[in-house]
């Protein structure tokens, strides 16, 4: 398949020089970086497990390609599985008591919670379970995990005490209550709250033999809003009560009544039923039942049970107890012989104050501040400004924990609010978001944000990795014209030599993590942009443009700079290695990538290996692929070849070929080869010739074979049918 000439003669095959591996979105981040300067054509990379990529939440993919540059360009071959940023166990917990006092009729024990790992990153593996101890508990003590936020960290958990824990001879008063953070039967993290449980108020009834009616009210505080019911009940002496009317009065200022709908009674039929209205200045319930069985014990003697009621908090009701917030009268009790035995009389209250009283009180609480949690968007960061003058935010998240309401099956968190203010000292933070810029260059090894709402104040550790070591290196410090190629259309330039620029960094921050490869997020600078260029085409090379030296520079990194120079005496182009490149072409081990952690900056390879050495075999018509073809010049370096710059390929006996088609990456300055429909076994790895044409001269600088074979199945039998 060759000539015989000098600049014909067999290129000794490419094999992985012409294999780049790099992320398949290089420019997004710092995180899993190739250790060690980059070099374009490797057939293999290490990516270290370095990254301040958020856990859980970056998914990437290794890419393998055929030529191109450190960060774009040449043709894509398969991509590794998908691997993500793995979240770690949490390693600590903070929990706020959202209900600081628990009463017996309001027995419920709510915690808010937010977890971190070793690293203070809030986004943790969730637990196996959440649990809480030192109280006595009804039902479960485990928290509901459904509540956990994943990007915050932030949990919550509802559970009942125990009846015995309000009992009059029980330890009442400050309780330890231990929050227990559990994977897989491990407990890695607890917290301790303290929880103040009320006395229960020992129940009164009305005083044997005395006739009246008794009003039980909440002995809790209730919220703005919040739905709560009364019981009525009565004392009727030796008489049989059959029948009663009472009236409840409340004040409207306080509270609303929810409705007849909320009316309740087992033994009285509520008929004819009930009337409201107002009178003075409170309101009224008055209620008209009979007795569904006059026969029973039920409604003879202390304490009949009249209905139960329900009431709710006015929205906009300051905290307070309001001594005369519900007044009773008893309009009339009467026999089963139609006889009031008892009327006109008024009613008295069991609440909170313990004793009989004339009127009711009612004790609001308001949805105050218990405590606060904060999170951060990103709880590392790289400070990459040195390297592209690009600042980076972290967002800091307060969770402002609110008392709130209760009912059986959990509290209301919608009382919740973010509303809060952050400081820090000497470093930029503006609305409790925490910016890496310009005035944090030397970067810092700690940041320590304090959130503070209503006076509790909580924490939030940031760490900033800067770049305290900067290195740029070229491949190649000198670059060379190549004999007989001029840059079309101009044609009065020679085409020059490109090499591959590698940025590493070492980043710091308390420990130092050494050759992390910034080469795709770094801003290049050329000072002679006439001699060599680095910008344009792909990403992470310098090109030749004119004799001359040019200094280039990482950002704004200031001694981070190399000496990339042009001369003026040629190398050319020995030959040409031309492969088949069809999708497929790449394998990848392994498929996972674990997140890093400060114990460890084990480094994992990741390697990619052509099939059969880039030999493409195509087992069908029609099948194809793109060429890409390397030049090897007198120098021994490679300079890739496309169509644009005066490659040509010529097809014989089983394929055919079209330029500028659809192909395996988004770049269609390649060629495409397909098989052609009824070809044969004959043709193989001389069926395609790519030459290196340059487009001033029409000479040819260089040609080779393109490494293709074709493998169509043969037939083994015939079968005829007819119709």
């Amino acid at each position: 398949g060759t000539t015989g000439s000098s600049n014909t003669e067999p290129c000794p095959a490419v094999g992985s020089d012409g294999l780049v591996l790099r992320l398949a979105t290089p420019t997004a981040t710092a995180g899993f970086p190739a250790s060690g300067p980059a070099a374009i054509y490797r057939s293999s990379r290490t990516f270290q497990t370095f990254s301040t990529l958020v856990p859980g939440t970056q998914t990437d993919t290794v890419s393998a390609w055929v030529g191109g540059g450190p960060c774009s360009g040449g043709l894509s071959l398969s991509s590794s599985n998908a691997f993500t940023t793995v979240r770690n166990q949490a390693t600590s917990v903070t929990a706020v008591i959202r209900t600081t006092t628990i009463y017996a009729d309001y027995p419920m024990l709510s915690l808010a919670f937010a977890l971190r790992d070793a690293d203070e990153r809030p986004r943790v593996l969730t637990p196996s379970s959440v649990t809480v101890s030192g109280p006595a508990l009804t039902g479960s003590a485990s928290c509901a995990l459904s509540s956990f936020d994943a990007t915050s960290g932030v949990g919550f958990c509802d559970v009942q005490l125990a009846a015995s824990e309000f009992a009059i001879a029980s330890p009442t008063g400050n309780r330890s209550v231990t929050l227990s953070v559990i994977y897989s039967a491990l407990t890695t993290a607890t917290a301790v709250v303290t929880a103040t449980i009320a006395q229960v108020v020992p129940p009164v009834t009305l005083t044997p033999g005395t006739i009246g009616l008794l009003v039980s009210l909440p002995l809790s505080p209730r919220l703005p809003t919040e739905t709560f019911t009364i019981t009525v009940s009565a004392n009727s002496g030796v008489n049989v009560l059959a029948f009663y009317q009472i009236q409840i009065n409340y004040d409207p200022a306080l509270v609303s009544w929810t409705g007849a709908g909320n009316l309740a009674s087992t033994l009285y039929t509520l008929n004819p039923g009930h009337t409201a209205g107002t009178g003075g200045a409170k309101s009224f319930v008055s209620v008209i039942a009979a007795a569904k069985y006059t026969a029973s014990p039920s409604i003879v003697g202390n304490g009949i049970t009249l209905l139960t009621a329900q009431f709710s908090v006015g929205a906009g009701v300051a905290a307070g107890a309001y001594a005369n917030a519900f007044t009773a009268d008893v309009i009339a009790f009467t026999d089963v012989s139609n006889s009031n035995f008892y009327q006109v009389a008024p009613g008295r209250f069991f609440d909170s104050r313990g004793s009989l009283q004339a009127a009711g009180q009612l004790t609001v609480w308001s949805t105050t501040t218990v405590g606060v949690l904060a999170s951060a968007s990103i709880a590392e960061i790289f400070n990459t400004y040195p390297l592209n003058s690009a600042s980076t935010s972290s967002v800091i998240a307060p969770r402002v924990i609110k008392r709130s309401k209760c009912t059986a099956s959990g509290c209301d968190r919608t009382t919740d609010s973010s509303a809060a203010s952050c400081t820090v000292q000497t470093l930029p933070l503006s609305a409790c978001t925490f910016t890496v810029g310009a005035s944090t260059v030397a970067g810092d090894p700690s940041v320590l944000v304090s959130l503070l709402a209503d006076g509790f104040v909580a924490d939030v550790p940031i760490r900033v990795w800067h770049p305290a070591t900067v290195t740029i290196t070229a491949e190649s410090a000198l670059l060379h014209p190549i004999a007989g190629a001029s840059v079309y259309p101009a044609c009065t330039a020679p085409v020059y030599q490109r090499t591959p620029l590698a940025v590493t960094a070492g980043f710091s921050s308390g420990t130092t993590v050494v050759n992390v490869d910034v080469t795709c997020i770094s801003t290049l600078t050329s000072s002679n942009p006439a001699a060599v260029s680095v910008t344009g085409g792909w990403g992470g090379m310098a090109t030749g443009l004119a004799p001359g030296s040019a200094t280039i520079r990482v950002g704004s990194a200031g001694g981070a700079s190399t000496v990339v120079s042009v001369d003026s005496d040629p190398v050319y182009a020995v030959c040409i290695s031309g492969y088949l490149v069809h999708d497929g072409g790449a394998t990848f081990t392994p498929s996972s990538i674990p997140a890093r952690s400060l114990a460890s900056t084990d480094a994992i390879a990741v390697g990619a290996a052509y099939r059969k050495n880039l030999d493409a075999t195509l087992v069908a018509e029609n099948a194809g692929g793109v060429i890409a073809a390397f030049a090897r010049l007198s120098d021994g370096s490679y300079f890739e070849v496309l169509p644009s710059n005066g490659l040509q390929v010529v097809p014989y006996a089983a394929f055919s070929t079209i330029l500028n088609s659809s192909s395996l990456s988004s770049n269609t300055d390649y060629y495409r080869a397909f098989v052609k429909a009824n070809s044969n076994n004959a043709a193989s790895r001389c069926s395609l010739r790519a030459s290196w044409i340059d487009r001033c001269s029409n000479a040819t600088l260089a040609a080779g074979p393109v490494a293709a074979n074709v493998s169509l199945p043969t037939a083994s039998s015939v079968s005829v049918s007819v119709v």
